[in-house]
């Protein structure tokens, strides 16, 4: 997670995301354009900003959705699909035919699931390499930097409330999520999102250091899950609240930066480079988990990359 938090996307479009899912739009609708002038000219890439506001304007909230996750994967597979077709669209001489235009599908297919898959891959080693060569640091030691450390939660001052289990902690989030239709299928669209938090001390027996939640990825096991009908809701149709909450007591692990904050007098481990991590797991847990991902990963872009683009530029004439 970079440090921007936020930003505005489209401008007049109030579309509210982390640094890197926005970059990764913004890498999307670089390629749709150099897609579009290599098939169009600049006539075509003229007529991109119109094309968004109609995509933008579709039934379901397609692109409106704020399910930080699922939005990355599907930004990273649209960013392989346009590379192959741009491949394609640059190197390759004669218009497909028929079994072209399959062979060239198959093969786009295989190289954008590959590019995702290294990402991801990519993604797990990152995270790996630094939750596994950070050392866990006794409290009382904590310095300035990037930091790990476990310990039992105190809250600093009053606790917020988790809005659908109704249950006191630290730190809660929450997504409302709608089985919308669109082109005869349904999909599921997060239409409301929230989060809040307090900052808490996390004690190891050392010592003590206050913890800012905001800007956390949050991974516990504490979730609750309730459906509201229309009937009973201000929702317009059937929705699925989702509710993950740190509670105000129990063990933790911490994976942050600390620096000093003149707000609150003292160190705070809050966010930064290169993760801000509050788990209920432990570190040889977490590490599992993302070697399980770097594996798997890496294994399928290994046989999905050059497979596709093998058949993007056999469909193309280049080989």
């Amino acid at each position: 997670r970079l440090f921007i938090p936020r930003a505005r996307f489209l401008f007049m479009f109030d579309i509210r995301t982390d640094t890197v899912t926005f970059l990764l739009g913004a890498s999307v609708l670089a390629l749709f354009a150099l897609l579009v002038y290599l098939s169009v000219g600049v006539f075509g890439v003229l007529l991109l900003p119109f094309l968004l506001l109609m995509v933008y304007t579709l039934p379901g909230g397609i692109l409106r959705t704020t399910g930080t996750d699922g939005v990355r994967l599907a930004l990273l597979v649209l960013d392989g699909v346009l590379i192959g077709w741009i491949l394609a669209e640059y190197l390759g001489s004669p218009p497909l035919d028929g079994s072209g235009e399959f062979v060239f599908s198959v093969g786009t297919v295989l190289f954008a699931l590959g590019f995702a898959s290294m990402s991801a891959g990519l993604y797990g080693i990152w995270r790996y390499y630094h939750v596994l060569t950070t050392p866990t640091s006794d409290v009382a030691s904590v310095d300035e930097g990037t930091v790990e450390i476990e310990g039992e939660i105190e809250p600093a001052r009053e606790t917020v409330t988790a809005p659908v289990s109704n249950e006191d902690c630290v730190v809660y989030k929450y997504d409302a999520v709608q089985r919308r239709r669109f082109l005869s299928k349904k999909h599921s669209s997060v239409v409301e999102s929230d989060r809040d938090g307090c900052p808490f001390y996390v004690d190891d027996g050392t010592g003590r250091v206050l913890v800012d939640p905001d800007g956390s990825r949050i991974d516990v096991d504490n979730h609750e899950v309730e459906r509201f009908e229309p009937q009973s809701s201000g929702y317009d149709r059937e929705t699925t609240v989702k509710e993950v909450r740190v509670p105000d007591e129990g063990h933790l692990y911490v994976f942050g930066t600390a620096r000093w904050s003149d707000e609150h007098g003292q160190t705070v481990i809050g966010d930064g480079i290169p993760l801000f991590k509050i788990s209920d797991s432990s570190e040889s847990e977490l590490t599992e988990r993302y070697r399980r991902i770097t594996l798997a990963g890496f294994v399928v872009a290994l046989l999905s990359v050059p497979s596709g683009m093998w058949l993007i530029l056999r469909s193309s004439g280049v080989l």
